[in-house]
């Protein structure tokens, strides 16, 4: 199939968002579809890929990046241009301007169009504009009327699913994760050497327990909750180390906070290239997250690949891969840090119940492989092509 995806963000940014639109493009690709993609520009960035056009964009927000594009004003290509490439589905990642070009696109075409619903636009709403009534209202209703323009929604876990139907969306919804590439975070010599150096980098001792989180540095991700947590960890084991992974506008109070609770060893890395990641969770022993906002555990299961047990709140968005006291631990949203920090404690001094729910957690990662879960997209791709067709086929029959 010759699919279309149209998105407001893309490569080199690396938020969940856009290493899943990536991560499935080349999943479909290696199934044989040709896939191209629309999106905006990134200054000073070039694609590798011939098959991804770029739009003029202005941006919005610096960190993360969000730009905002002009579909009817293009620098390499033209809105005319892309009508000409004749598409078998389009697939929407967005519900703004380039998501109003995928929609125009496969009207003017007649083909399906299919919206993943990959962000909480009505939480970042609140939180990246400052704004908690009027824009997430208007947003929820923005998103409601798009997917109901469409002809099947993609979630990317339950909690989305349900959020989705309590908008009123009354499209069909399936849900389909991102998957990963469990090759990426096996154990090898080369990989435990990589995590060595990892750990000589920051200055972690041989044989001292490691914590690690991964994600932006902002307070969606509810990040100080995790040092509230190392605070109290920290004072039954002084030498536990934590790697917090990942940049943001936050970053600078996290540090202080730390400070300021006389914690000695958290350790803000800053952003850590994609490739280099599988040695970072070979550096740790335990995966923390306290996010409530996100759509789907990326980094999750990328732990899990590495062995990781994960230690979690209970968020609907992590308990399609997460099933307590099996391959991790979710506690209630209103745990103290003090319970958070007990049950990481206990997985610190249980080395059986370690091994259990390590075997069990690096079971669950070897079943979502990014060639497993593009090949669920691409079974509702191909219903949805045979259904227009038939479709079609009964009308000319009519016709005659």
């Amino acid at each position: 199939m010759r699919i279309a995806f149209f998105t407001d963000t893309y490569l080199p940014a690396r938020s969940g968002m856009e290493i899943s639109i990536e991560s499935f493009r080349s999943a479909l690709e290696s199934m044989g579809h040709e896939l191209f993609v629309f999106t905006p520009t990134m200054h000073g960035y070039k694609d590798e890929n011939k098959n991804v056009y770029r739009f003029r964009s202005v941006r919005m927000i610096r960190k993360p990046e969000m730009r905002l594009a002009f579909p009817w004003g293009s620098v390499d290509s033209s809105v005319s241009k892309i009508r000409e490439i004749p598409f078998d589905v389009v697939h929407v990642h967005s519900p703004f301007t380039m998501g109003l070009l995928g929609r125009h696109i496969a009207r003017t075409q007649n083909v399906p169009l299919i919206f993943t619903n990959h962000c909480h636009h009505t939480e970042y709403a609140k939180i990246y504009f400052k704004e908690p009534l009027v824009l997430p209202y208007t947003t929820e209703k923005w998103i409601k009327w798009f997917s109901n323009q469409t002809d099947r929604v993609i979630a990317p876990s339950s909690k989305f699913k349900e959020l989705l139907q309590g908008y009123g969306v009354i499209r069909p919804i399936d849900i389909v994760q991102t998957g990963i590439e469990p090759s990426l975070f096996a154990t090898s010599e080369t990989m435990q050497a990589a995590a060595r150096a990892v750990r000589k980098r920051h200055g972690i001792p041989e044989g001292t327990h490691t914590l690690l989180y991964v994600g932006r540095m902002s307070d969606e991700k509810n990040v100080l909750y995790l040092i509230d947590a190392l605070a109290e960890l920290e004072k039954k084991h002084s030498d536990t180390h934590m790697l917090f992974v990942g940049e943001g506008k936050a970053r600078k109070r996290y540090e202080e906070a730390a400070k300021e609770h006389g914690i000695r060893h958290a350790i803000f890395t800053g952003t850590v290239p994609h490739e280099d990641m599988p040695a970072y969770y070979r550096a740790a022993d335990i995966f923390l997250f306290a996010s409530l906002t996100d759509t789907q555990g990326i980094v999750i299961l990328e732990a899990m690949a590495s062995g990781l047990p994960v230690v979690a709140l209970r968020d609907g968005a992590l308990i399609d891969v997460i099933h307590h006291k099996q391959n991790g631990f979710l506690l209630d949203v209103k745990a103290a840090p003090e319970t958070f920090a007990a049950q990481v404690e206990h997985l610190l001094e249980d080395k059986a119940e370690y091994r259990r729910v390590s075997a069990n957690a690096l079971a669950t990662a070897a079943k979502f492989t990014e060639i497993n879960m593009a090949e669920q997209l691409a079974v509702i791709y191909e219903g949805l092509v045979t259904a227009r067709k038939l479709r079609h086929a009964e009308v000319q029959q009519e016709v005659v």
